[in-house]
């Protein structure tokens, strides 16, 4: 009995150890099953199993103390397996648990992810159906849908803009300013014996908020690789040739639409190209010589030599002629000294009138984006200026004594070309008085013309320094100076060898008022303010052009134009309404508000150069939208 009780106690402490040496064996969860099927079942691949089913079998330990050494087993196998986990592998790795970045490739090495065949087919064949899906959805892949071939070689564009502008005059301003532009605008002459007749400027009374729409739509067309046409059409209260602008006013009345752009542009190289007709400005320029909105018609040319240059060289050579007007021989009424008895006749002196233009710039680009260029043009307005008349008599009363007037004096073409401010103005008619004129009121009806020629040369340079892949910084100047400008013309003689009146605008009168020469600069009555040269300085930072949400763009600047720097029917319209004699600065900024939508502010603060204080500024916000 003791011997027996010794044996099974020896038994049980070999299965004990038995078992404790077995439980560092991992083993899986599968086996987790009650002892008496665990029995009966078949041998497993697993040794603790199968230990555990022979001591169970032997009747070692009961079936309750098998499972739960079972357990036990499990729970410490768990625990050694997330002490000591497996490596990841590209099978096991998870979001949670991705695999550890790669070790840097040594130099010289580069890595290419391997992506199996099967993958790349499937990747392949997803991207074609969902392609084919979009192309038949929206029709341009199925053939009997196909736009015709000439539609993909036209473009339509255009732009709308709204904007409310505020125009801020000075209470000191003189309020005898020459409304140049209503002078120039008429078809017939002005009746000048009285001062007091002639059209003024409102130079002291504000303008706030007033409307203005602009709204343009083009169309081009590429006929082949080398030929392209294209026109456009614009709105605007006349046929000024620098603002496209349309109050909002006027009771709702419709609007009128002007042939902005039509023109045929040749390209026989890449590197030349010619245009024909009426199209943008070819010329590197800034705003105190053409207006943004200016059209040029007639002829322009550029070659461009930029495959001959080094690397980061580029250079442009332009040039054109551009008729401003054309000439007229039409034989006149008779006009003589004595223009009555028609005693001989006179030709019209009506020249043709030309802009003649050339220019070159060159330009330079960094290796690391900074951008420099520079441009010198000269242009010739052919022409432009003014001619004294013959002596041009009048009957000169209310009603004629004898005869009736003539029609026309013989430099009445001669007059200036849409006029705005700032420029010196002389009255072109030698008028005198008909030797049968006894009573009656003179009437001296007038035209006015360019005293100066105008030769400008027109230098420019920038300077562009990238910020980031959108944004960069520009800094750029203009210089104006008008090479033709002489004093000596400022007077001149009439028919009968006295100083002229000579002119109109930009004179301070000084001496007695009821002197014949008050206010004649060459009879000593008055001083003649005039000059020659402008510039202009800039910088803007931003986005090129703001048509997203987040885009902008800033800009401050500085100008300096004198009286007769260039002809002031071209320069910025909206810096102190146009016009030359203005000195001042301008501040804005745009911000793109969403897809091809922008908002726009500028505030431009002007004063004149010299002569008679005017004080003008304007405030402008722009809403535009274009495609």
């Amino acid at each position: 009995m003791v011997r027996q009780f010794n044996w099974r106690v020896k038994r049980s402490a070999q299965g004990v150890s038995a078992i404790a040496l077995l439980c560092a064996v991992p083993f899986n969860a599968a086996f987790a099953q009650d002892a008496a099927p665990a029995a009966a079942s078949q041998p497993s691949t697993n040794a603790m199993e199968n230990l555990i089913r022979l001591l169970v079998k032997q009747g070692t330990i009961t079936p309750q103390n098998g499972q739960a050494l079972l357990e036990q087993a499990q729970s410490e196998a768990a625990r050694a397996a997330a002490l000591n986990p497996p490596p990841l592998t590209a099978q096991t790795a998870t979001a949670d648990n991705p695999l550890p970045p790669a070790p840097p490739a040594p130099p010289g090495v580069v890595r290419v992810p391997y992506v199996p065949e099967s993958v790349r087919r499937q990747i392949a064949e997803q991207v074609k159906a969902e392609v084919m899906g979009q192309a038949k959805s929206e029709g341009w892949a199925a053939p009997s849908n196909a736009a015709p071939d000439w539609t993909r070689r036209i473009t339509l564009s255009g732009d709308i803009r709204v904007r409310s502008q505020s125009e801020l005059q000075s209470r000191l301003n003189d309020t005898t300013v020459i409304d140049a532009a209503r002078l120039g605008a008429s078809s017939s002459p002005i009746n000048v014996t009285d001062l007091n007749n002639l059209p003024l400027l409102d130079t002291t009374r504000d303008r706030i908020n007033r409307l203005r729409l602009r709204a343009r739509i083009g169309l081009t067309a590429e006929i082949s690789p080398a030929v392209k046409v294209g026109f456009q059409i614009a709105t605007g209260d006349d046929n000024s040739p620098i603002s496209t602008n349309q109050k909002l006013a006027g009771g709702f009345a419709k609007r009128d639409l002007w042939l902005d752009k039509a023109y045929l542009e040749l390209k026989p190289k890449d590197w030349i190209k010619l245009s024909f007709g009426r199209f943008q400005n070819p010329f590197r320029s800034t705003e105190i010589l053409f207006d943004d909105d200016l059209r040029f018609d007639g002829v322009a040319a550029e070659v461009k030599a930029d495959r001959f240059m080094p690397k980061g060289l580029t250079l442009a050579v332009r040039g054109g002629a551009f008729p401003l007007e054309s000439s007229s021989s039409t034989t006149l009424d008779k006009f003589t000294d004595s223009p009555v008895f028609n005693l001989s006749g006179e030709k019209r002196i009506s020249p043709s009138r030309w802009l003649f233009s050339g220019q070159i710039e060159a330009g330079y680009t960094m290796n690391n984006g900074v951008e420099i260029r520079g441009a010198a043009g000269y242009h010739d307005f052919h022409n432009l200026q003014g001619r004294l008349s013959s002596a041009c008599e009048f009957s000169g009363i209310t009603v004629p004594l004898a005869g009736a007037d003539p029609a026309e004096c013989s430099t009445d073409a001669t007059r200036a070309l849409f006029p705005r401010k700032g420029n010196t103005l002389f009255y072109l008619r030698d008028l005198t008085v008909s030797a049968l004129e006894t009573i009656g009121i003179r009437a001296e009806r007038q035209y006015l013309g360019m005293t100066y020629k105008y030769r400008v040369l027109d230098l420019n340079a920038s300077v562009t320094v990238p910020i980031s892949d959108s944004i960069s910084a520009t800094i750029s100047g203009n210089y104006l100076n008008n090479l033709a400008f002489k004093r000596s013309d400022e007077c001149l003689l009439r028919s009968d060898g006295i100083n002229f009146r000579g002119a109109l605008t930009n004179v301070e009168a000084s001496g007695d008022p009821a002197s014949a020469n008050f206010g004649n600069p060459c009879a000593g009555g008055g001083t003649l303010h005039s000059g020659n040269t402008g510039w202009l300085g800039s910088l803007v930072v931003g986005h090129a052009k703001p048509r997203k949400w987040g885009e902008w763009r800033a800009m401050a600047g500085y100008r300096y134009l004198e009286t007769d720097a260039v002809p002031d029917a071209f320069p910025d319209s909206d810096f102190h309404l146009g016009g030359t004699n203005t000195k001042g600065y301008t501040i804005g900024a745009t911000f793109g508000v969403m897809e091809g939508v922008a908002l726009g502010t500028r505030w431009m603060s002007a004063n004149e150069v010299s002569g008679s204080p005017l004080s003008i500024d304007v405030l402008q916000v722009d809403l535009s939208a274009e495609f």
